[in-house]
This record gives C-alpha cells, structure tokens and sequence, in this order.
C-alpha cells in the first residue's frame, strides 16, 4: 500500500467526502504502521477528531488445498490477542511486490509448499472504521512440498484437515481469524474442487484472467483473457472462444519459448494490441515463461518490467485504424454517448493538464463490436506516435495508461497488472 497524504504542512482544508479534514498530524510511525490524529469537522458540520491507522503492507492470504481437498493452515501465537490462531497462509506485501507474487512468497515461506492454478477470491478492507488496511484473498492448488523459512517472528505449526473440518472449525470459534473466515467461506460457496483436464481430453483449456492497466487507487483495469496453452486450441475455434468470453481481447499463445501469440476481439483478429501484449509479459514472468519479446502477426513486441509495471514497446503503424477526436474539455469526455453495435467506432479525448501530459479519454470500438473499451493500449501508442512526447492516459472508470514515445518511432506503454483468476475453460461445441 502506497504511503497516505499528509497535508500537515499545507495548512488548507481538505473534503474526505462528507467530513472535512483540518488538520493532520503524525502521532505514531513504524515500519508497519502509521497512526495519524486528525482535526476534523464531521457530516453534520460539528468539529472533532479522528484516528486512523495507516499499513505500509497489503495484506494477502491463500486457501490452499491439496488433491485431496484437505485445506492448509498454519497455527501461531497472536501477541496482540495473547491467544493461539489457526488461519490460512497470511501476510503484508510491500510496495513493489505483486499481490500475488506476495501471496505465493508467505506461502513458500510459512509452509515451504508450492502452488498452481492460483485465482483471485476477493478484495477487501479490514476494521474500515479505524484503518485502511486492505487485502487480496487468493485459492491455489498445491504441487510440491519444501522446507518453510518462516521469519524469526514466527514460529508455526503446519496442518493439513478436511475442508468440512476447517469449516467446522469457524462455527464452533476455533477459527477466529477475519481473512481465514472470508477466504473459506468464499471457497465453500463455489465448492472446493475445481475440474481439472484429463488426459487427452482437448475440449479444456485453463484460462488465466487479469486487469491489465489499473489505476493507481486499484481501480480500472481492462480485463483480458490468456490461455498459455492455446496451441491445443484449434485455429478455427478461437473466434468462437473469443465472442463465448466477451472480453474485449483475448490472447491464445501458441508457443510461451518464442512468444508466439494471437489476439481476438468478440468479433475479429488483430494483428496487435496493446493490453493484450502488456497482460501477457506479465503473465509470462509470473509463470517463469522464457520469452522477452512477443511475437503477434504485426512484429516483435519487446517487453520489460519495472518495481510496479510491465512495459510493451510497439509501432504506431501497426495499430488498426480508428477514428480519433479531441474534445474541448474532460468534461465532455466523461458526457460523450458512444456509437451503436456495429457502427464505426471512435476514440475522443482531452487534455487534464496539457502542461503535465495527463490526457482523459475514452474508446468505443464498436465495430469491434465492443461498446466501450476500459483501457486501449493500441491507442495509447497512437497517442504517443501523434503527440510526440511522455503522457499518461486516464481511461475508463480509472484505468492508467503511461505512455513514453521512442527515438526510432516506435512507442513505450507501461502499466499495472493484477490477476483475477485461473479457471478451467470448457471449449463450446
């Protein structure tokens, strides 16, 4: 979690919604936690106070079950609550670190057990009155077993029990813990056991969903669909598979060591995009894919990754032709009503703040038959190739495109990725 404003020094009022803050001052700091007092005038226009405890981590936690359904917990004394606690594999993930590159850390830390099939269970806000400590849930699938390298904080016990047990353990009190109880009880109602492919069984594939281009706040994020093993899926098939998912891309690679791929819209192939292209480099340091660059119909796309975000590099002239119009105002970005189904499709913008390169906009690409598109890489490097210097592209709900034009012509985008699940995908018939 990134670090919270302190106005203590700018002396101005600030709105925190219906509450106004006045002042704000640091009563408390270590390198977990923030405690801050604030001055405030409430809802109801009365002064008084507020504390809020600020976490440097996100906390993360994973449901890990073997092929036995049996669930992992981990057992330890709890300082705070001079109590023992059964729980899930839990922990903080500092800034830089992905939630689930986090989430697989603690587990190989605390258990030494290794994991695939990872999927994300829900996102969350713990004591949201007091502290603004959030957290991601994850389920995953166990593979191996090593040797834990647990913190000298910790000293743990490891156990493996039914997953009715764990539930029953939550009823009768023996389970406290406020993540373990979400991340079961989230588990429980899709059922533990995931279908898993047989043998020689090609009708199913394994899906991997991210949010590609998140907004700084965790918001926004293009959903985009890759199956790592999309060479098992015929060629004449991906279309259907592509209008059966409904994302706005998906990407099928056809082989992870040369970084050949192909992207679908619901409605056609593209010969390059630039989420897809973005979600897949990440995707491919996550599962520890040997390729650097991708190899889409248009040309090599070169990825890198940097402490927060994964980099593309790409031509302009590769980008399918859209039509582009710069409105007066954000404001009118944010009123635009886009075009039918089937219809031409159009990309509107406008200048946030031309001096600092923030640039508002929005794409219909409805003749992809697409009505709106969350965050557009594709025209992010359009974007780049037309304005000829550094931007960053606010699109969508709050998704965050930056965008950094080369000297050779071809363009730099960058962003956030985080993943949403891993699932099985049954082919249509």
């Amino acid at each position: 979690m990134s670090a919270m404003p302190d106005p203590s020094d700018s002396g101005l009022a600030e709105r925190v919604g219906p509450w106004t803050r006045r002042s704000r001052r640091l009563a408390y700091d270590n390198p977990w936690i923030s405690i801050w007092h604030d001055d405030v005038v409430r809802p109801d226009g009365s002064p008084g106070i507020y504390g809020v405890v600020h976490f440097a981590n996100l906390a993360v936690g994973a449901v890990v079950l073997d092929d036995d359904d049996r669930v992992l917990l981990v057992g330890q004394h709890r300082y705070t609550l001079d109590a023992y606690s059964w729980e899930i594999p839990e922990g903080g993930v500092p800034a830089g670190e992905s939630a689930l590159e986090g989430a697989r850390r603690e587990l190989r830390e605390e258990t030494g057990v290794e994991a695939d099939g990872w999927r994300e269970l829900a996102r969350f806000h713990l004591s949201n009155s007091v502290s603004d400590e959030a957290g991601v849930l994850f389920a995953a699938r166990a593979t191996s077993h090593g040797v834990p390298t647990p913190e000298p904080s910790e000293d743990l016990a490891i156990r493996w029990l039914p997953f009715e047990d764990a539930l029953a353990m939550i009823v009768d009190g023996r389970i406290t813990d406020a993540m373990t109880i979400m991340g079961l009880q989230r588990v429980a109602l899709d059922g533990p056991t995931s279908p898993r492919p047989t043998e020689g069984n090609r009708s199913m594939s394994q899906l991997h969903v991210l949010r590609v281009f998140v907004g700084p706040d965790g918001r926004g994020g293009n959903p985009l669909g890759v199956f790592l093993d999309g060479a098992a899926i015929p060629s004449d098939r991906r279309q259907a598979v592509a209008h059966d998912l409904g994302f706005s891309e998906t990407v099928f690679v056809d082989d992870a060591a040369e970084g050949a791929i192909r992207i679908f819209t619901p409605g056609a192939e593209l010969p390059f995009a630039g989420h897809p292209t973005v979600g897949t480099g990440w995707l491919f340091r996550e599962t520890g894919a040997p390729a650097t660059t991708l190899r889409p119909r248009a040309g090599e796309v070169p990825f890198r990754h940097d402490m927060e975000r994964t980099w593309i590099r790409a031509r302009p002239e590769w980008v399918h032709r859209f039509r582009r119009e710069q409105l007066p105002t954000a404001a009118a970005v944010d009123a635009f009503v886009g075009p039918a189904l089937g219809e031409p499709g159009i990309y509107v913008w406008a200048w946030l703040d031309e001096a600092a390169g923030i640039v508002r906009a929005r794409y219909f690409p409805t003749d992809l038959l697409i009505a709106e598109d969350e965050a557009t890489g594709a025209a992010a490097v359009v974007m780049g190739g037309l304005l000829g210097r550094p931007i960053t592209i606010r699109q969508g709900v709050g998704s965050e495109i930056l965008v950094r034009p080369q000297a050779d012509g071809a363009v730099e985008i960058g962003g956030r990725v985080e993943p949403v699940e891993t699932r099985e995908y049954t082919l249509p018939q």
